[in-house]
């Protein structure tokens, strides 16, 4: 049997950093079966807090960013299938 790493991810310290804009760790994660880049940034709250800011990038194909077009560097999120006749998502479960 197969290692299931659906919903799984790593990120790792981002020793590539060349500006404060930059990820402090970078990675990957796996959701619905495909691999995305992960970025979280270290910050603090104004109370004081450390805590980790996550984003999650561009698809990946073949280990280089798949572009769909996202705003500021952001990529979009490509909406899910619909079903012609009712307009609702084809996997919502209920």
């Amino acid at each position: 049997m197969a290692y299931d790493n659906e919903g799984r991810g790593v990120l790792f310290i981002n020793d590539r950093k060349n500006n404060e804009r930059q990820p402090d760790y970078k990675g990957r994660i796996q959701v619905g079966g495909v691999e995305y880049e992960l970025a979280g940034w270290l910050k603090t709250s104004k109370a004081g807090n450390q805590f980790i800011s996550v984003s999650l990038g561009d698809k990946l194909d073949g280990g280089k960013p798949r572009q769909y077009g996202g705003v500021n560097g952001n990529a979009a999120v490509e909406p899910p299938a619909t079903d012609a006749s009712s307009g609702y998502a084809d996997d919502i479960p209920f």
